[in-house]
């Protein structure tokens, strides 16, 4: 058996709209087929790592590799299936970048999500279409998801922080004093 691919769906987020892209990459041969970066595992190296350099070599690009695998469990243990993992890119090497070393063989296309689901079906129909497709669509469900969480918890640290700021320190006080009551004395008095 030869050694385990895996790969990344490189994703990343427009600062200022907020919108996903997805990068597909292929090689720059007439009868190549967009994918997602994959590397086989070297020796001793983690999946994850393998996942990352495969991203900065085909696609040129680094970043975070979270999460667990995307794709169904079933279609991850099948015989010739790759685990590939969410990459939030925080590096960009452009077309000129000697940190890109796969510039002269791939080509790499930015898309929104249902762009790059567009494209796939257009394409002539290969055995992987339908594993990127799945691929595709899980890594769309995860960032809803994170997003999700994400504006949560900001919601839930905005909220404590006023619930905090706005309780009023313990007073000690002798409510009697400060009523003004001689509960004795005026009732002695009438």
């Amino acid at each position: 058996m030869g050694r385990q691919t895996v790969g990344c769906v490189p994703v990343l987020v427009d600062a200022a709209t907020g919108t996903p892209s997805v990068l597909l990459v292929r090689p720059l041969s007439p009868a190549a087929v967009w994918r997602f970066p994959a590397s086989p595992v070297g020796s001793g190296e983690r999946s994850r790592k393998a996942a990352s350099r495969g991203a900065l070599a085909q696609a040129g690009v680094k970043g975070e590799v979270v999460g667990p695998t995307l794709g169904s469990p079933v279609a991850l243990t099948a015989p010739g299936n790759r685990k590939v993992w969410l990459l939030h890119v925080t590096d960009v090497h452009d077309r000129w970048s000697k940190g890109w070393k796969g510039r002269n063989k791939w080509e790499r296309r930015w898309l929104t999500f249902p762009d790059a689901r567009a494209l796939l079906k257009r394409e002539e129909p290969s055995k992987h279409r339908a594993k990127v497709l799945e691929l595709l669509n899980d890594a769309a469900t995860r960032l809803v998801y994170q997003r999700a969480a994400a504006a949560a918890a900001v919601a839930a640290a905005a909220a404590a922080a006023t619930a905090t700021v706005h309780a009023p320190p313990p007073v000690a006080c002798d409510w009697s004093t400060e009523l003004d009551v001689d509960s004795d004395e005026s009732e002695a008095e009438a």
